[in-house]
């Protein structure tokens, strides 16, 4: 059957952005002319994906506002407390009142993936409770035990197998409703007692989950669209990037090894792996390679 709705888990708190995650929710941190949540929206309208749906809780209003200005199709469900993943996706059952497979995606992540191959694979046997996509690497999380058929049978504090990506189709028919807080592998994805399978990816992995792995990934990301010329010009038709902003080495600034991801023009010298998310600090207060946001200078260590 045809997928044609996507859930985006986009309620967290944020705790693992650091000072600069006090006053900009996660969803909404900038990535070049977009942000992370407009990312996952693009993502998945490049699916096919017709009914989009976000959960908020955090700065909701923030969120809210954002996406009516830029998003204004997307179907918007607040959480007035925080139901974690697995009670988000049955608020979103609940609240959609949907019959049919649909997509689960978190808000913090980049698949440097053929499309292609993604929307090859939507589909969902009637009788499983749904696909996990997975890809083969080193996790920082864990890894997922399968058995010979791409079952999912446990969690893995390993992180050498293969690791779920943040993206999954799950059949709501059937699915014990769960009110309030619950986990995903709980009350959604409940391997002990479901039949849970996996589809494994061929490609990359960027994960903007902490502050630190936002800037790395944001300079992968960076590198990936210099090397994939057809990326690179899909993107600047969707907005995504500017052609005015790219250079060799940098974005939104004439400074090689700088990610300008403000609104206003840089031309003062910062160091190398500076990312400025909004511009309101003498460069010269930058030490170290680090992410700026107004009077902030949230220094990374990796």
């Amino acid at each position: 059957m045809l997928i044609e709705t996507g859930f985006i888990l986009a309620a967290g708190f944020g705790t693992r952005m650091g000072i600069i995650g006090k006053s900009v929710p996660k969803v909404l941190w900038p990535i070049f002319d977009t942000t992370l949540l407009g990312l996952q929206i693009h993502f998945l309208k490049d699916l096919g994906i017709k009914n989009i749906y976000i959960n908020v809780h955090h700065q909701k209003e923030l969120v809210i506002d954002y996406c009516e200005k830029n998003f204004p199709d997307i179907n918007i469900l607040v959480e007035n407390e925080i139901l974690d993943a697995g009670g988000g996706v049955h608020n979103f059952i609940e609240k959609s009142k949907i019959s049919n497979s649909f997509i689960v995606l978190n808000s913090d992540q980049f698949f440097k993936v053929d499309i292609e191959q993604i929307r090859s694979k939507l589909s969902l046997e009637s009788y499983h409770r749904a696909k996990l996509f997975t890809m083969n690497g080193n996790s920082d999380y864990s890894s997922l035990n399968l058995n010979q058929d791409g079952r999912l049978i446990g969690i893995s504090t390993k992180v050498d197998g293969p690791m779920f990506i943040g993206l999954s189709i799950v059949n709501p028919i059937g699915l014990k409703a769960s009110l309030g807080k619950s986990k995903f592998f709980e009350t959604v994805c409940n391997y002990k007692n479901e039949s849970i399978y996996t589809q494994a990816l061929e490609g990359d992995f960027l994960d903007f989950g902490d502050i630190e792995k936002y800037h790395k990934s944001a300079f992968k990301l960076f590198a990936f669209l210099q090397e994939n010329k057809e990326k690179r010009d899909d993107w600047i038709h969707k907005k995504i990037i500017s052609k005015n902003k790219l250079y060799k080495e940098s974005y939104g600034c004439e400074q090689g090894g700088v990610l300008n991801f403000s609104d206003l023009a840089i031309k003062n010298q910062y160091v190398e792996k500076t990312i400025v998310l909004k511009e309101n600090t003498s460069p010269k207060l930058v030490k170290y390679k680090s992410i700026v946001y107004n009077d902030v200078i949230q220094e990374v260590n990796y």
